[in-house]
């Protein structure tokens, strides 16, 4: 589903912040880019769909190779990647419906783009999404994004991204900031929900009990480079300790509580 090759980025000529990295990721493979703060997690995320545009390399995701394709055709193509952040990305004054169908915004015209102008079946898809993302209570729908909780907000979110009916799901350390408890009830719903659509799913992130947890495959990243890469039991402490660099019994650069 995605092929990274030779993949370089560097910001306004600095050190790279991703160096020569080459991966690929099967349809429907659960992949954690794991690692402390700095090491090109987010960046890696963001070039698998030209968000972040690369120095040099390719990134081909359904065999189109990103860097070859027109403006309106890379839109295209994100209209199925769903993308899942850490600050939930909700457009605060608006309810949590009209929230969830701005994934569909791709598919009005501008004028009903600009106004918010959805059709009775893009409602129907959005409550449908909501239900299928654990929100059940209709009474939710209509509350600006801003009363909710951080577990909901998140839970929105991903009804968002599950409207857009995804091949792909990129998510940027999307639990980061929820509690422990909520931290567990989103990674359940995004990992029952890939296996039950087949959906490609590339998470970065820090907290390493979770990435055992929750990948299928681990894919660790030291300055800029793949330091790691296998299944989680074959992340032994041995190779934590070699590549995620670990002073005092805790991984550079990630939260205490979570080493």
């Amino acid at each position: 589903m995605i092929v990274v090759s030779d993949l370089t980025k560097s910001y306004d000529g600095d050190v790279p912040a991703i160096k020569g990295i080459s991966l690929g990721i099967a349809k429907g493979e659960f992949a954690v880019l794991f690692g402390p703060s700095g090491v090109g997690k987010s960046t890696l995320l963001r070039c698998l769909n030209y968000l972040v545009v690369p120095t040099s390399g390719k990134v081909m995701v359904d065999d189109q190779h990103l860097g070859d394709l027109t403006t309106s055709e890379l839109l295209r193509l994100r209209s199925h990647i769903g993308m899942i952040f850490q600050e939930f990305n909700l457009i605060n004054r608006m309810s949590v419906l009209v929230n969830v169908m701005c994934g569909r915004l791709h598919e009005l015209g501008v004028l009903r783009a600009l106004t918010y102008t959805f059709s009775r079946q893009h409602h129907e898809a959005a409550v449908h999404a909501l239900r299928r993302a654990g929100l059940h209570d209709a009474e939710l729908y209509n509350r600006r994004a801003d009363t909710l909780s951080g577990g909901q907000k998140q839970r929105v979110a991903i009804a968002r991204m599950l409207i857009q009916e995804p091949k792909v799901i990129l998510a940027d350390e999307p639990v980061a900031s929820l509690d422990v408890k909520n931290q567990h009830m989103i990674m359940d719903l995004v990992r029952n929900i890939a296996s039950r659509d087949g959906i490609t799913v590339v998470m970065s992130m820090h907290h390493l009990d979770l990435a055992k947890q929750y990948a299928s495959r681990i894919i660790g990243l030291s300055d800029g480079t793949v330091a790691f890469d296998g299944p989680p039991e074959t992340l032994s402490d041995e190779v934590i300790n070699r590549v995620f660099k670990i002073v005092d019994d805790k991984v550079v650069g990630v939260e205490d509580g979570q080493s």
